[in-house]
C-alpha cells in the first residue's frame, strides 16, 4: 500500500508491506537490494517512483515485490503587474494570473507576508516581488515578477538674459517662490521675477508626474545697492566701469541690454584677482544689466552708461 508525496519534488512518500501467506514469521524488509534490513513493514520518506522490496522470512528465504510512490502535479502559476504611475510613487499593482497544478482552494501570499484569499496585490513600489501560492494540501509554489517604473521627472533653471527659463518639454508650469507658493499667472517656461529671492518650478509632464527643480537665488540690485558679492562702480558711468568681488567667480559675467540680450561678456579668467576695469565706451548710451551666475545665485545689477 502506497501513500504518495505530499507535494510535487517532495520525498515524504510511504510503503508499506503487508504478508498475505507463505513463509515463516518473524519477517524482515529491505529497500536497498539487501544491502540492510529492517524488521518494520513500513518505509518513509521514499521519493515518487518505483521502489523494489526484498521481504525475508525467519528462514532465510526471500521474496520481491515493489510498488510506485505517485506524486501530484506540479503547482505552477503565472503573474501579471501594472508599472507604477510615476517615478518613486507605489501605486504598481500584481496578480497571479494562471494556476496549473494542485488542489484547490488557493491562498496567496506577497513578499513573505500573510497569506490572503485575494490573488491581486495593489499599492506596490518599484522593484522585484515574490508572489507564493498555497494549495489545499499545503503545497506551495512561488514566482516573482518586476513592477517598473518611469524616470524621474527632471527639470532645471537656466539664465537666458534677465529671465529664469525651465526645461523645454513639459504638459504645464507652475513657479513658485521661496515660501512656496504659487506665483499667480507664472505659468509658462520663462519667469521675469519682479522681486528678490529664491524661485523654483514645479512641472508636469505628459504622464501627469510632477517634477520640480532647484530652487536658485535671483538678486535684483538697483543703482544703490551695495552687494556683499559684487561691487561695481562708479555707477553711472561714461565708460569705465570697476568690478570688484568677494567671492571666487566660476562663471562669466555678462553685460544684458533692456530687451535681454547680451551685449558684452567679461570672461570669469579676468577674476583671478577679483578685480577688473571694463571700458563700455562702445555701447550705447542707456540702462544695463549686469549679470553674475554664481552657485545658485543670480545677481542682475543694473547700471546707466
Amino acid at each position: 500500500i502506497s501513500t504518495p508525496v505530499g507535494c510535487y519534488g517532495l520525498t515524504d512518500g510511504i510503503i508499506e508491506i503487508n504478508h498475505i501467506s507463505g513463509g515463516t514469521p518473524p519477517f524482515e524488509y529491505s529497500n536497498n537490494n539487501g544491502l540492510s534490513f529492517q524488521s518494520s513493514n513500513i518505509f518513509n520518506n521514499l521519493p515518487p517512483g518505483l521502489t523494489n522490496f526484498i521481504v525475508r522470512d525467519a528462514n532465510g528465504c526471500v521474496n520481491s515485490i515493489s510498488d510506485i510512490v505517485d506524486e501530484p502535479a506540479e503547482l505552477v502559476i503565472t503573474l501579471s503587474s501594472s508599472q507604477v504611475s510615476c517615478f518613486d510613487d507605489c501605486d504598481g499593482s500584481a496578480s497571479v494570473d494562471s494556476i496549473f497544478g494542485g488542489l484547490a482552494p488557493y491562498t496567496y501570499s506577497l513578499d513573505g507576508n500573510t497569506f490572503q484569499n485575494s490573488s491581486e496585490f495593489d499599492n506596490l513600489c518599484a522593484g522585484l516581488h515574490n508572489i507564493t501560492v498555497k494549495d489545499n494540501n499545503n503545497c506551495l509554489s512561488t514566482n516573482s515578477i518586476i513592477i517598473s517604473e518611469p524616470n524621474p521627472v527632471i527639470v532645471t533653471i537656466s539664465v537666458n538674459g534677465i529671465y529664469l527659463e525651465a526645461t523645454t518639454g513639459f504638459v504645464s508650469y507652475q513657479w513658485l517662490d521661496e515660501n512656496g507658493l504659487f506665483i499667480l499667472g507664472a505659468n509658462s517656461q520663462n519667469y521675469l521675477p519682479s522681486n528678490a529671492g529664491e524661485y523654483y518650478v514645479e512641472v508636469t509632464d505628459q504622464n501627469g508626474c510632477i517634477g520640480v527643480s532647484n530652487t536658485i537665488n535671483y538678486i535684483i540690485e538697483s543703482l544703490t545697492s551695495e552687494s556683499s558679492i559684487l561691487s561695481i562702480y562708479p555707477n553711472p558711468t561714461s565708460n569705465w566701469i570697476t568690478l570688484e568681488t568677494q567671492e571666487n567667480i566660476k562663471n562669466d559675467i555678462n553685460i544684458i541690454n533692456v530687451i535681454g540680450e547680451t551685449v558684452y561678456t567679461i570672461s570669469k579668467d579676468k577674476f583671478s584677482d577679483n578685480y577688473e576695469m571694463i571700458n563700455l565706451s562702445n555701447l550705447p548710451k542707456g540702462s544695463y544689466i549686469i549679470q553674475l551666475i554664481n552657485s545658485k545665485s543670480i545677481i542682475n545689477h543694473k547700471i546707466i552708461l
